[in-house]
């Protein structure tokens, strides 16, 4: 059932969302309409830009009348989470009338602001316009045989992931590993963003870019992470002596690294005491804005010692030209046999993954490959991969708490204890030990790009998460530019020239 109705007028709420008024009530006294204390307000709170997580109030008095919470849907939300984009109501209406639904378009009308006639026909066609959409978006939505997720509940391409999760029978992690907060704690000091950097500021250049296919999905699959969150345990045993036999062997041959068979034991962390390392670290890089922390990859070189994840480590031996970071000790997560309960579940109605056999990033990412001719179902893959391999995973939503509470901090060697009101909850498939490992592993596929780019002799533009934009074209030569390392002239490389081929091959 779809209503309809009109705010008596609003006001803002102490969470900085705002209300919907929806019934007015005279004070005796003042003679002012206040918001009615026995009717409910709309709640609306902002979880980003696009999207507003939209509840039914409790009024003041006479609140067992109310105990139905409502429900709201949001169209352009419920399409957003199938379809991975924001777009107008016009623009949908066009996006589904390709695919065949019979849906009509708004009228060309800019609003006056006035009660007209053809104000009327405007605002009537919008309303029969949307419930179209709503209707076609349901017809999509109910593709996915997510019995457990409601249309109204589904906020972004991670619902639905998430719901996948839940209908393979995957136990969230926190529930079913027993994981110590120190261990948390150093999974977290770990945890850094995706790389993005300018190489070359206010040159004209030109560049060829590129990326690497579904990189956290790709990410997932060579560190195995899927053996991880599919294990009936995890242990954390001290991996010290293995860890540095490997760096040596990779500081020696540091092409080892575009081996897949040797990325699961890249999923480690290690407590380093920098000194001069090219590692990812949080500082203030503006004087004029001290209090604001930006993450840079630059040279480090720290008395106090700092956990990194392993693909960080092997990023900066590759970077500092083989340079082995001082490492005082690390540990490697270790997953232990595997959870019983596993369900098959089908993609979309369509693509079989099996968790029991299946590795689910890798089976999603070569099944969108093969189904490109289908244009719906290689969409639709792509956002349930891609939503899932990350996000979830490092998921924390803000609460903001009626009292103040004490709250025990853990990062890395630190601990201390905090009394705040407002603190961040973790999403139900958190898992910082596997998060921190993902984004490092995105950096590593970057510098072993970079340094396939940095053999051939040639320079990149920028780099941003999973892609590089490098001074290149067909015919190569030479660039006038104003790179820091040059004297003005740019090598302007081929792609034969480039040789990233093996990160390529390394990927797939």
């Amino acid at each position: 059932m779809i209503s309809v109705g009109f705010s008596r007028g609003w006001r803002r709420s102490r969470k900085g969302g705002f209300r919907l008024i929806l019934s007015l009530q005279l004070d005796d006294k003042t003679r002012v309409w206040n918001s009615h204390p026995y009717r409910p307000e709309i709640n609306l709170d902002a979880k980003d830009a696009r999207t507003t997580f939209i509840t039914r109030g409790t009024p003041r008095f006479r609140k067992d009348e109310w105990q139905n919470p409502g429900r709201f849907l949001d169209v352009g939300t419920l399409l957003f989470s199938q379809f991975d984009k924001h777009a107008s109501l016009d623009q949908w209406c066009f996006e589904f009338q390709k695919k065949g639904y019979a849906i009509d378009r708004k009228l060309a009308h800019e609003p006056s602001g006035r009660v007209s006639q053809e104000e009327l026909c405007y605002c009537r066609q919008d309303v029969k316009v949307t419930q179209q959409l709503l209707n076609a978006a349901k017809r999509e939505f109910d593709v996915h045989p997510l019995p457990n997720l409601l249309p109204d509940k589904a906020y972004s391409p991670a619902s639905l992931a998430k719901a996948y999760m839940r209908e393979m029978n995957v136990i969230e992690p926190l529930d079913k590993f027993k994981v110590s907060d120190e261990i948390l704690g150093i999974a977290m000091q770990a945890y850094f963003g995706g790389r993005a950097e300018a190489h070359i500021r206010r040159t004209r250049v030109l560049v060829m870019r590129l990326d690497f296919v579904s990189q956290y999905c790709t990410v997932n699959t060579l560190l195995r992470n899927w053996e991880v969150l599919t294990a009936a345990s995890v242990e954390f045993p001290d991996a010290t002596k293995d860890v540095l036999q490997l760096l040596e062997m990779i500081a020696c041959r540091p092409d080892l690294c575009f081996n897949r068979q040797l990325w699961p034991q890249f999923r480690f962390f290690a407590l380093i005491r920098p000194e001069d390392d090219i590692l990812p670290v949080r500082a203030a890089y503006n004087d004029k804005e001290a209090d604001r922390l930006n993450i840079g990859l630059n040279y480090l070189t720290s008395e106090e010692a700092i956990w990194f994840a392993g693909p960080d480590v092997i990023s900066s031996i590759l970077l500092t030209g083989g340079k082995i970071p001082r490492i005082l000790k690390a540990i490697r997560g270790a997953p232990v046999g595997r959870q019983a309960g596993l369900n098959p579940v089908q993609l979309l109605g369509k693509i079989r993954v099996d968790p029991n056999q299946d590795d689910f990033y890798k089976h999603v990412v070569e099944q969108k490959e093969a189904h490109k001719a289908d244009a719906n179902l290689k969409k639709g893959l792509k956002c349930i991969g891609n939503a899932g391999a990350y996000g979830p995973l490092v998921e924390l939503n803000e609460l903001r708490e009626s009292t103040e509470v004490k709250l025990n901090v853990y990062s890395g060697e630190h601990y201390h204890q905090q009394t705040i009101r407002e603190r961040e909850v973790p999403g139900p498939f958190y898992f910082p030990p596997v998060a921190s490992l993902i984004t490092a592993g995105g950096r590593l596929l970057l510098a072993l790009a970079e340094q396939c780019v940095a053999d051939a002799g040639g320079v990149y533009l920028f780099c941003d998460t999973d892609s590089l934009c490098i001074v290149a074209n067909e015919n190569g030569g030479f660039s006038r530019g104003g790179h820091a390392q040059t004297s003005g002239m740019l090598r302007v490389l081929t792609l034969a020239n480039l040789r990233l081929s093996r990160a390529c091959h390394a990927i797939g």
